[in-house]
């Protein structure tokens, strides 16, 4: 189990280049790169968060919908 593991190497996609890694460190940058992206996708939640409020506060008839708990309208498509 875990010993013959870390002793494995795996084949990481870095860009347009396929490395062989051992395990722990494939591990660690895989980890790395979660924690990173999850840091970016909270960002980006506190971002429209913002950006909604501001225009509920500039338009309030956009989130009026939402007080009276009925479904947003579909925009209008050409």
């Amino acid at each position: 189990g875990g010993a013959s593991s870390a002793a494995q190497k795996h084949w990481v996609c870095m860009g347009d280049i396929f490395l062989k890694r051992p395990h722990a460190t494939t591990r660690s940058m895989l980890e790395e790169e979660q924690t990173r992206i999850d840091g970016e996708l909270e960002s980006l939640r506190a971002s429209v968060k913002r950006k909604t409020s501001t225009l509920c506060e500039l338009d309030p008839s956009m989130c009026a919908c939402r007080l009276l708990g009925a479904a947003p309208p579909l925009p209008f498509r050409t």
